[in-house]
């Protein structure tokens, strides 16, 4: 019996120190105390919620804020901050305002007023909205830069063979730069797509007298079928800058010519006639004809052939046969032949080789 009640006063005693503790333990909902962990979490509709984090699993947090418990879904956090929090202003009794002393036959003055409770003041302000930056004013886009095409070996319309010219001519602001044994230069431009200018010297230091020969030359290219039939007309203007003939005259050299050329620009066949007329004392006329070819025979490589009938005055007629080709090497043209003159009055066989080189570009 006496076992029973000393066991009896021992559960009392311990249930009675379990109860006192329960009642001296802070209350769940008094959460905000110094060293606790707190988070800020906006959620997407731009809300805010300010607490700590009571429970969570893979799709809510449960956050214990000031104003009660809020669950929020994980999907719709679009921030989550950990935050160092204050105690808020009911764990922290306010000072005291002394009472000034007056006399006692002034009234007491207005107590000054309180200041905002710790909670409100430490709470962050709202982030100012940024301007919304200007918008720029439409711009008209600038104009491309006009950029000429690469000339191509295959495509290139060479106005000439050799030295006669073919039906097809150069295009709107096309050059084209042929030099023959570094003696004669000529320069060709085209002034629309029909028609072209042209101009030459032959440098005085490559001859032993005082002259330089010089030239001039137009073209008219009229295309009667596109890239099948051709018709080209020219004429040239020579003479020698400081020669003289025996009575002290310039004398000055014309030629006028036409052709037709048949078929495309990589492979055709031409057809001249023209006349070559010498204005100096007892001048000469002397008329010609023109059977001239040009063939791809590889990516870069024409083989081209000129062949001339001429018919001088007071002698017998002379031909001039040649074979020959024209090779592109990266931006210029090498052209190479082999001419043979045949008459009556010529003596053997007598090759007469010819080199120059083609140069065409764009401004």
């Amino acid at each position: 019996m006496k076992h029973l009640l000393v066991w009896s006063l021992s559960i009392f005693l311990c249930l009675s120190s379990f109860v006192c503790l329960a009642q001296d333990a802070p209350s769940y909902s008094r959460y905000i105390y110094e060293g606790s962990i707190f988070y800020r979490i906006t959620t997407k509709d731009g809300k805010r919620h300010q607490g700590k984090i009571v429970y969570e699993d893979d799709t809510t947090i449960r956050l214990q804020t000031e104003g009660g418990e809020v669950s929020i879904a994980k999907t719709n956090i679009r921030r989550q901050v950990r935050i160092q929090p204050q105690a808020p202003a009911e764990n922290k009794p306010a000072p005291a305002q002394p009472t000034p002393v007056q006399p006692k036959e002034q009234p007491a003055p207005a107590p000054p007023a309180q200041p905002a409770p710790p909670a409100q003041a430490n709470r962050p302000a709202a982030p100012a909205e940024r301007p919304a930056a200007p918008r720029p004013a439409p711009t008209t886009p600038a104009r491309p830069a006009y950029r000429a095409p690469a000339v191509k070996a295959l495509e290139y319309p060479f106005p000439n063979y050799y030295f006669t010219t073919s039906g097809y001519g150069l295009r709107k602001g096309e050059f084209n730069y042929q030099n023959t044994w570094l003696f004669f230069n000529n320069l060709s431009y085209g002034i629309s797509d029909f028609i072209s200018v042209g101009g030459g010297i032959s440098p005085i230091l490559f001859y032993s007298n005082a002259y330089s020969p010089v030239w001039l030359s137009a073209k008219v290219s009229l295309p009667i079928v596109e890239n099948s039939f051709q018709l080209g007309f020219a004429a040239a203007g020579a003479t020698g800058l400081g020669m003289q003939t025996e009575s002290g005259n310039t004398p000055y050299l014309g030629l006028l010519s036409g052709v037709a050329t048949f078929g495309p620009m990589q492979r055709n066949v031409s057809l001249g006639f023209g006349t070559l007329n010498s204005f100096n004392e007892g001048g000469q006329l002397t008329p010609f004809l023109t059977v001239s070819s040009c063939v791809r025979a590889t990516r870069n490589t024409y083989l081209i052939s000129e062949n001339y009938a001429l018919q001088p005055m007071n002698s017998r007629g002379l031909a001039i046969l040649s074979v020959g080709a024209r090779t592109r090497i990266k931006s210029i043209f090498l052209t190479y032949a082999v001419f043979v003159p045949a008459g009556n009055e010529l003596q053997g066989f007598i090759p007469l080789p010819y080199l120059g080189i083609n140069v065409p570009f764009r401004r």
